[in-house]
């Protein structure tokens, strides 16, 4: 059984400064993030820190894009899904890491950019020659698969800190560490981010099926991306989004953490999986200047499991999460159990598109998770994993009304609860009907052509 005493700063003799979300990065740093994108940070009391439109934005537009600062694959997926490009594998991956067994690839090319942090994703990959004799002591993990998930993306989250000391590359515009404002021009190229149309979509997952099929992957009907059954960005928004500056340990650390509100058996739960993390750092000679204590290692984990998106993948109707990974800007957006916005693309990168028109000064909310359940049973989840109760208009009236409108349930949500991790929406069920049917008229378009 897991200790009952609380951990402290005593447990382990190496500390690591990381700020409270208040102290972190001013409103101002912040800004600078979402530089070129039509959103601007606000603060409230009750809130804390969240978003808004800066102008007038389009039923359909994009609203920010984002690069990932950290993802790991669920260790029960970990032998079928490749550690390089992230592709779902019909069966089995053939290739490994030689060294510690911990990740799978699809190709020898995947498994050395991987090492070397090369290729398509170096700007923001850690290389996985910084995490390998760590991963190896992964092999004797106790823990469910949800916090191994966890404590892979802290090792990410330490390794990424580690690199920015090694490089000399934090650019300080303040105490807290944090990225300078990007230039002028991200305006000008953020004007030709969009989402693809209904006929370039089919397109690229008709080609894409050929592709997997001609290398054992998952067909284009099984998609492998976290939030759509199909890459929805066009090149103009992988453009922007490689102009976007790297983001620093210090913005990591202005996400909020939950850490202080924890509960005894919450602080039973992690206080093992934690203690089992920092040895197997110290084992693998890591530097003591990037060691954390027990007490900033549970404010690490916190602020990743809080602020956390999951990858999916479509095994015929079911959905199958076989990932998850953080994007500090999105984590930005509140949640609301009835969103003006969600979250599309995955894998590296992502996105905010408004579901409808979003006013100047109106604030954007996305749901945290499939929210076609009853009231009490989004309050119970978001109260239990995110630490908070929802007030947005459609909690209010349901929990207000005397007799609630029966609600329609979509399928996923009648058989099952909420099921963590997915604080992604399902993606099926933001597709409109008549996007579908003109999805499928153009790629029978195509097909006769």
């Amino acid at each position: 059984a897991a200790s009952r005493r609380k951990p402290t700063p005593k447990d382990e003799t190496m500390a690591s400064p990381c700020p409270s979300s208040d102290e972190s990065c001013s409103n101002q740093e912040l800004q600078g993030l979402f530089a070129g994108m039509p959103v601007q940070i606000r603060r409230s009391e009750t809130k804390g820190r969240y978003l808004v439109a800066a102008r007038d934005v389009e039923e359909g537009e994009l609203l920010l894009v984002d690069q990932v600062y950290a993802c790991a694959v669920l260790p029960s997926h970990k032998k079928r899904v490749c550690n390089g490009c992230f592709e779902v594998g019909k069966k089995r991956l053939e290739i490994s890491c030689r060294e510690c067994g911990q990740v799978f690839y699809c190709s020898d090319t995947c498994r050395n950019q991987h090492w070397d942090g090369n290729g398509d994703s170096a700007k923001w990959c850690v290389p996985h020659s910084r995490l390998c004799k760590t991963l190896k002591h992964f092999a004797s993990s106790k823990c469910d698969n949800e916090m191994e998930n966890v404590l892979r993306m802290m090792l990410e989250v330490i390794a990424r800190r580690e690199k920015e000391e090694e490089e000399h590359a934090v650019k300080v515009t303040g105490p807290s560490g944090a990225t300078p404002w990007a230039g002028a021009d991200l305006v000008k190229k953020f004007q030709g981010c969009r989402l693809k149309t209904p006929e370039e979509s089919a397109l690229t997952e008709m080609m894409d099926g050929l592709d997997s099929e001609s290398n054992g992957r998952e067909s284009s009907d099984t998609p492998s991306t976290s939030a759509v059954p199909s890459d929805e960005f066009t090149p103009e928004v992988y453009e922007f989004v490689n102009a976007l500056p790297v983001l620093k340990y210090g913005e990591f650390c202005s996400l909020q953490s939950h850490a202080k509100g924890f509960s005894k058996v919450d602080m039973q739960d992690w206080n093992k999986p934690l203690k089992f993390l920092l040895r197997s750092m110290r084992l693998s000679e890591w530097s003591s200047d990037c060691l954390p204590n027990v007490s900033i290692a549970l404010e690490l984990g916190s602020r990743i499991d809080s602020n956390c998106f999951g990858m999916y993948s479509n095994r015929g109707k079911r959905e199958d999460c076989f990932g998850r990974e953080v994007y500090l800007r999105i984590s930005y957006v509140n949640h609301s159990c009835d969103p003006n916005a969600r979250v599309t693309g995955g894998k590296g990168t992502a996105g905010v598109v408004a579901e409808r028109l979003i006013r100047k000064g109106e604030e954007i909310n996305i749901s945290y998770f499939d929210s076609n359940v009853p009231v009490s049973t989004r309050q119970k989840y978001l109260r239990k994993h995110y630490h908070f109760s929802c007030a947005c208009s459609r909690c209010a009236a349901e929990m207000t009304a005397r007799k609630p409108a029966r609600l329609s349930y979509s399928k996923s949500a009648r058989n099952s609860a909420p099921v963590r991790p997915a604080p992604v929406p399902s993606p099926q069920e933001r597709i409109d009907s008549r996007l579908q049917a003109r999805i499928a008229a153009a790629r029978a378009r195509i097909v006769e052509e």
